[in-house]
């Protein structure tokens, strides 16, 4: 009976999180047009560039909503912040669809999208970390299981978000995507938010948050004074996923219609299809999570993100139908590098600060790697004159996240063989 109540309380907190990325993502799947609508300019790499601008935008507060929501989460209690948080996001979505275009109000449209897109970071700060304590606190001996349920669930959202673009595509034309085709995805927004509050309000309190005995005070100072080399090893093994999702997904279209010049017929829709395969691949991932010591599979992730990306990028250049193969490669990358982040985190901080720790790791990696990530993939062919330059960013972290984990627990060996001979 416990085990059903826990598999129901870790399904409700998934789908909660599948509407909040929804949310989140339908910016990224309309950048082409937003880029139009509210930065038009002649020179398309600077109209993109700006648009991804305010992208990162959204990441950076991301950072702030994880210390205000971990905080809270970590003196009263998990369940409490899911419900508000996901309000806001729905609300700050549905008025980005509401926003009058460039030409309409001028330089307002551009400090409204990035007041509400603010608004959203402040929400995904607090939901994923607060998804990723609750689902581990459930079961640490399943929490492999358990993250790949999770991420499955939760990138139901970005496939969604993305679907919703293939479905648009094939039923307006491009005027009518600038027109008004764009905002669709952001007034169902609304209505999801909606469904997602009443999921979250059924929601019972973690049970290790339930018996903890100290509550810290300033849960981040905590973290800041004894946990400062824990954070940094954690915020490089999120990066890897950050990095990856962004480039992999959001930021290749873009990459191959605009840089490019691709012209692969139905290329959103292996893009969707991508992110339904990278969906499903976490449950396997996920078990695997469980059957391999943390530090190998954090290993495992490392050397892909060195291994995989230039055959991917290289793949996407070969004429034919054979760039599948680089959508598989994707979503392999993508869900592996997701399912070991919430079994590597859980383990670097306790239960009275483990809200505010993750929420530290996890939403610094994607304010700096993730929401930078299509700005510096741009920047590097900018600079380098090579399309084949944005492999390098994945590859790059992967090296620093292998060198820092490997360094991380040879010293932390070494310790704990030192006191057991003391």
């Amino acid at each position: 009976m416990k085990n059903d109540r826990s598999f129901k309380n870790i399904l409700m907190v998934s789908m909660g999180g599948m509407l909040d990325v929804y949310d989140f993502i339908v910016y990224a799947v309309m950048s082409r047009y937003i880029s139009d609508v509210f930065f038009p300019n002649e020179d398309s790499m600077t109209s993109l560039i700006s648009t991804f601008a305010i992208f990162a935008i959204g990441y950076l507060a991301r950072p702030v909503g994880g210390i205000i929501f971990g905080h809270l989460g970590d003196k009263y209690g998990r369940v409490k912040l899911f419900s508000y948080s996901i309000l806001l996001m729905a609300f700050s979505t549905f008025f980005i669809g509401l926003i009058p275009s460039y030409t309409s109000i001028g330089i307002y449209s551009t400090l409204l999208i990035t007041f509400f897109r603010l608004l959203q970071g402040l929400a995904l700060g607090g939901e994923f970390p607060g998804a990723i304590t609750y689902i581990t606190e459930f079961s640490v001996e399943k929490s492999g299981k358990n993250a790949g349920y999770m991420f499955c669930s939760m990138w139901l959202g970005a496939v969604l978000g993305s679907l919703t673009l293939s479905v648009l595509l094939l039923k307006f034309t491009h005027p009518e995507m600038l027109q008004f085709g764009w905002r669709i995805p952001f007034f169902i927004s609304g209505v999801l938010g909606l469904f997602g509050f009443f999921i979250r309000t059924r929601l019972i309190e973690s049970p290790d948050f339930s018996m903890v005995k100290r509550i810290e005070r300033v849960p981040l100072w905590i973290v800041l004074r004894n946990k400062k080399v824990d954070v940094l090893v954690g915020i490089f093994v999120v990066a890897i996923n950050s990095a990856t999702f962004y480039s992999l997904w959001f930021f290749l279209p873009d990459y191959l219609v605009k840089i490019v010049g691709e012209t692969k017929p139905y290329l959103h829709w292996y893009i969707t299809l991508g992110l339904l395969l990278s969906s499903l691949f976490c449950v396997p991932f996920g078990y695997l999570a469980d059957r391999l010591s943390i530090s190998r599979f954090v290993r495992l992730v490392c050397l892909l993100a060195i291994l995989l990306p230039f055959p991917i990028y290289s793949l996407y250049m070969i004429k034919g139908n054979i760039f599948i193969a680089s959508v598989v490669l994707s979503a392999v990358l993508s869900a592996i590098s997701a399912v070991v982040i919430p079994k590597f985190l859980f383990r670097l901080f306790a239960t009275n600060i483990r809200y505010t720790g993750i929420s530290i790791c996890y939403n610094f990696a994607n304010a700096i790697f993730g929401g930078f990530a299509p700005m510096a993939s741009l920047l590097l062919i900018k600079e380098s004159g090579s399309n084949m330059a944005p492999p390098v960013y994945i590859i790059g972290l992967g090296v620093v996240a292998l060198i820092a984990t490997t360094i991380f627990y040879r010293v932390s060996n070494r310790v704990i063989n030192r006191t057991k001979t003391t």
